[in-house]
């Protein structure tokens, strides 16, 4: 995004607060790999592939910004597009700002007005969060249904305890920012 340069200052004192190593990067994209003391993200941009994509993907279905039955996994065309319709109606980024890469401004967009996942929750960001928990091997594989149920929640659980959050069962914006950087 071309977001201006005391913005970008801010997220690399931010990154550097959190313990972390900022990077300097160009105005014109958002690369940026920390945000607010949450850590850092996976960046995404066009031709990646994997978990985070295809959850990425889920995400934007929440907010009306992808749309599909069955998201692909594949970070192309369709997902630029949808990542820059995102940026724009939910970021406040002109048409000329919103770039299509998500890095730490893109993913907390997605999850700065929402509460946390919780217990019989249903909807296609809980189908994002599945395929994240996914990742981690441990209580078993869990269907990608959209359905916060049991083993979702104690799938949640094991993933903080072993990530050293607060075991609390439901997803907030740190438990969302780990599971998106930490691999399995």
């Amino acid at each position: 995004m071309n977001i201006n340069r005391a913005v970008i200052a801010g997220l690399a004192a931010a990154g550097i607060a959190a313990g972390g190593t900022a990077v300097a990067i160009p105005a014109a994209a958002d690369t940026e790999i920390y945000y607010q003391g949450y850590g850092p993200y996976k960046v995404l941009r066009q031709g990646a592939k994997g978990n985070e994509v295809l959850a990425l993907q889920w995400m934007l279905n929440c907010e009306d910004c992808f749309v599909v039955k069955k998201p692909p996994g594949h970070f192309g065309d369709k997902t630029v597009k949808s990542v820059q319709r995102f940026q724009v109606t939910h970021m406040n980024a002109s048409e000329s700002e919103a770039d299509g890469n998500v890095g730490a401004l893109t993913w907390y967009g997605l999850y700065r007005d929402r509460k946390p996942m919780v217990y019989k929750q249903r909807n296609d960001c809980i189908k994002g969060l599945q395929v994240l928990l996914n990742k981690w091997k441990y209580n078993g594989m869990l269907v990608v249904d959209g359905k916060f149920g049991k083993a979702t929640r104690q799938k949640v659980l094991r993933f903080q305890q072993a990530h050293r959050l607060s075991p609390t069962g439901q997803v907030d914006a740190k438990t969302f920012q780990a599971l998106i950087y930490t691999k399995a």
